[in-house]
């Protein structure tokens, strides 16, 4: 499972949306991979929630999923301090 520091998750925030802090900051690691195409499934298990429902039985992140985000964070990290 991917983990990012809450030091880390906390300056993505910032950078992405200035004036977040506390929970904003998952809001905002959610609201990035929302945004990015990330399935419902794989956002849910990185902020620590079980899927519920029918998404609870049957889904799972997939290695290649993982991988998207992996790229993903970085890149609008990179995005947003450069502006």
């Amino acid at each position: 499972m991917l983990v990012t520091t809450r030091r880390k998750a906390a300056t993505c925030a910032s950078a992405l949306y200035p004036d977040t802090a506390g929970i904003a900051e998952r809001c905002c690691h959610k609201a990035v991979l929302e945004a990015a195409g990330i399935p419902d499934a794989a956002i849910e298990t990185r902020l620590g929630h079980a899927p519920s429902g029918i998404s609870g039985v049957y889904s799972h992140v997939l290695r290649e999923t993982e991988d998207r985000i992996v790229k993903v964070l970085p890149s609008r990290y990179e995005a947003a301090t450069a502006a």
